[in-house]
Order: C-alpha cells, then structure tokens, then sequence
C-alpha cells in the first residue's frame, strides 16, 4: 500500500509540480493538495494521511500553527517542511514542535523523496550542512536571551514588545503613560543590560522570545 501524504503550498505552480512529482502511483500516493494551513489541517483531519508536506510559510496558518494544532493527536501524520529561507526561530519551533524533516525548496528533487522515505520509516531528516547551524545558532540566541534578560525590569519589559512594534519614543511613552524622557531612559537601560546598541540589535535578540 503506497504511503499516503497531504501536501500544503500557497503558489499553484509549486504545488502541482509538488504532486504531479511525490505521488509516483507506487510508493506515494498523494490524497490532497491544498493552498494554506486551514486547509491542510482541515485534510488531515477527514483523509488521515501517513505524512504531511508543508510550505514554512502559508496564508491563514503557518507550519508553526498546524504542528501545534496537531500536537498530541494519535492520528497526526508526520511532518515534512518545504522552506525557501525561514528564520532560525521559525525552523527551531517547527521541529520543537515535531516536524521531522527539513527540505529546501531548491534542493534536488530527489533529496524530497529521499526525505519522505525516511520519515515515513519512522527517522528524521535534519541535513547537518543546514539545519543543523541553524539550530545551534537560535539554542545560542535563546540561551543568551535569558541570561540576560534576567536582569531586566518589569516596566523594560513592558516596553520591548513595543520597541520591536516599531513604536516610536513618543508612541510608546503614550501607551506606557510616560515620558518621552522618562522612555529613553528605560530604552537605554534596556539597551545596556542586553548588550546591545540599536533596536535592530534589541529586535534580532529578543524577536520571539517576549510576548506583546
């Protein structure tokens, strides 16, 4: 019995070239192919399929929000990524999230069936050469972000949310009831206990990490 696979794509052309290529009417048989993560969960709900292909990124619910919605279900199937460039942050929660393998949408054509024969076996497909730095790279991010986060205040807190909103001073002394003296020095505070010299560099530390 061939293993069945949902695949999850927002550009047509990509995804019929997906199906037209996987479902070989032997090993693979392609039961859906669907436009955005609604739709793959909405699949995979009703055709119970033995894996799931997904684009990274998707309209209405990423990889990210379909793993999730998934997660714990004794029926899920496992998960393949298709990305052309995710963040570190984006890879690193996918597969905290359970996604087993990982394939670049410019890799050979044979390295996908390769990677879908081996997590349907039960393994997992994470190329040393890409994924593997990636990984190691956010476990770095994350681990420093915590360190020194710790030291931060409540109300610094508060404002970095806000900062990575592309608030500016004025903005977020308004929503905080500060002010704009008062923001710069928590922003500057912010920016010492963190290492860090400009928003840019507070974003790419903390993008992810605190809530809004």
């Amino acid at each position: 019995m061939p293993i069945s696979v949902v695949i999850a794509d927002d550009h047509p052309v990509v995804l019929q070239g997906l199906s037209r290529f996987i479902d070989d009417g032997a090993k693979f048989l392609v039961v859906a192919a669907v436009s955005n993560g609604e739709e793959a969960v909405a699949a995979i709900d009703s055709l119970r399929p033995d894996l799931a292909v997904l684009d990274l990124r998707m309209p209405v619910m990423s990889a990210l929000e379909v793993l999730r919605r998934l997660h714990g279900r004794a029926s899920a199937p496992r998960i393949v990524l298709l990305t052309a460039g995710g963040s570190d942050a984006e890879l690193y929660d996918c597969i905290s999230a359970g996604a087993a393998g990982v394939v670049l949408k410019e890799a050979a054509a044979g390295e996908l069936l390769a990677c879908l024969s081996e997590v349907a076996a039960g393994g997992s497909w994470l190329p040393s050469d890409t994924v593997r730095p990636t990984l190691a790279r956010e476990e770095q991010r994350r681990a420093e972000w915590q360190r020194l986060s710790a030291q931060l205040t409540n109300r610094e807190l508060q404002l970095i949310p806000l900062v990575l909103d592309s608030r500016s001073n004025k903005q977020i002394a308004g929503a905080l009831g500060l002010s704009e003296g008062t923001v710069k020095v928590h922003l500057n505070s912010v920016f010492r206990k963190l290492q860090v010299y400009s928003r840019a560099e507070l974003a790419e530390l903390a993008r992810g990490l605190i809530a809004g």
